[in-house]
């Protein structure tokens, strides 16, 4: 087995995520900006990233512990709570979540209403979702976080 002193094994997963939706988020935080001028974008952006928490406890409390869904999602979670070290099941791949994009444009859009509004907030999330990921994937990382006291916060 290769030497994991940095803790790192599992990291490539996330280098996908963060690529497509960092720059996804900026596309849609771009253009709710630059045609929706400031105000409704930046207020897209502080909906999604005030709702992300609630999203994101929303799905981990009835998708992934309360049986509201089945699937992949469901036991990959349960093999994450049974060995947390192996990154293959805490972070889903992009064919895994980009399906759920367009749900996030249309809650983003049933919360504002406002074209421009709703891409910013769906920007937002996404950023949320992507440095979600990093912060949980840091978690399960004890020698990454060792001698960094802001990430050992983070986490």
């Amino acid at each position: 087995m290769a030497d994991d002193s940095l803790g790192l094994t599992g990291i490539e997963l996330l280098w996908p995520l963060t690529k497509v939706y960092g720059c996804m988020s900026a596309a849609f935080i771009a253009l709710g900006l630059y045609f929706g001028g400031l105000e409704a974008p930046l207020v897209g952006m502080a909906l999604g990233t005030l709702g992300w928490p609630l999203g994101e406890y929303v799905m981990h409390r009835f998708v992934q512990h309360g049986g509201l869904l089945s699937g992949n999602y469901v036991s990959n979670h349960r093999k994450h709570h049974a060995d947390p070290t192996v990154a293959e099941h805490f972070i889903y791949r992009l064919e895994q979540t980009l399906p759920i994009v367009p749900f996030i444009l249309a809650e983003s859009w049933l919360v504002t209403w406002e074209p421009f509004a709703m891409l910013a907030t769906s920007g937002a999330i996404l950023l949320c979702y992507v440095a979600n990921e990093w912060v949980h994937f840091a978690a399960h990382r004890p020698a990454l976080t060792q001698h960094r006291p802001w990430l050992q916060r983070l986490t």
